[in-house]
């Protein structure tokens, strides 16, 4: 006997989307919500939902516990990142000789947290559905999400997935007007990054960190703290006024030029 089983909600905030964009993103979503899946279990996984409008609803599973600590989430996180950087054959960003992709900043940790939480979610609410499963989104989430799930070597059975035409279109329509918004912020200030930069490096299957010395008496917190750290790759800059050089530090000098696509 055919039953209509209510539309379910996976919430995760991974990016920031315009506030024209991001009603028109909402309002789509509450019409797919609406409409009541016949003989399966469907799950519509949401991008932004800063205004709460599907955080607090009954069909929302992100309060579903997703059956790690949060110290094993972080360590999935940095072994997710290792992942895709292993699979990243297209980077071509260099930060002096090093790729902008081995700093692992704090920025692309919560992204890669908040990913994974979503996806072991995704799978614990799967586990207790006897229905076969439909998860609808906007492709760029379902790629992401399939990728969490190969990594965490996670399968879920009966699932399809539906890339969502129109959402698909807003958060790529999202996506341009905020890199165009960069390009002309870009383009129009003045930048702030720093100039002078300080390079160690020991191996190259090492991980790179970038540190920022503090503006107090940095070459203190140098010695008292950084010069101990091993088995890492190190790239400095400084707040503060650095009087002496760093032992075993290249200075690398960066000058800053502006041109319509990037700082340079």
């Amino acid at each position: 006997m055919a039953r209509n089983i209510l539309n379910r909600v996976l919430v995760f905030n991974s990016i920031y989307i315009l506030q024209i964009i991001e009603i028109i993103y909402l309002k789509l979503i509450e019409k797919l919500k609406r409409k009541q899946s016949v003989n399966k279990s469907t799950l519509i996984i949401v991008r932004n939902d800063r205004r709460g409008k599907f955080t607090t609803s009954a069909s929302n599973i992100s309060g579903i516990k997703c059956g790690k600590t949060a110290d094993e989430i972080d360590v999935l996180s940095f072994k997710f990142y290792q992942f895709l950087r292993k699979y990243d054959f297209q980077n071509q960003m260099l930060y002096g000789d090093i790729p902008l992709y081995d700093l692992y900043t704090r920025q692309v940790k919560l992204k890669l947290t908040d990913t994974i939480i979503a996806t072991l979610q995704l799978y614990e609410w799967s586990l207790s559905q006897e229905n076969d499963i439909e998860i609808i989104s906007d492709a760029q989430t379902i790629e992401i999400i399939r990728e969490t799930l190969s990594f965490l070597e996670l399968q879920i059975k009966n699932i399809k997935w539906k890339k969502q035409y129109l959402l698909t279109l807003v958060i790529t329509i999202n996506s341009i007007l905020m890199r165009l918004a960069s390009i002309i912020i870009n383009f129009f200030s003045k930048s702030t990054l720093p100039k002078t930069y300080y390079k160690r490096r020991y191996k190259d299957n090492y991980p790179t960190i970038l540190i920022t010395l503090s503006a107090k008496d940095p070459k203190r917190f140098f010695n008292s703290y950084i010069k101990k750290i091993k088995h890492f790759n190190i790239i400095l800059y400084s707040i503060g006024i650095l009087e002496d050089p760093l032992e075993d530090y290249e200075v690398i000098n960066i000058k800053i030029k502006k041109n319509i696509f990037q700082d340079s």
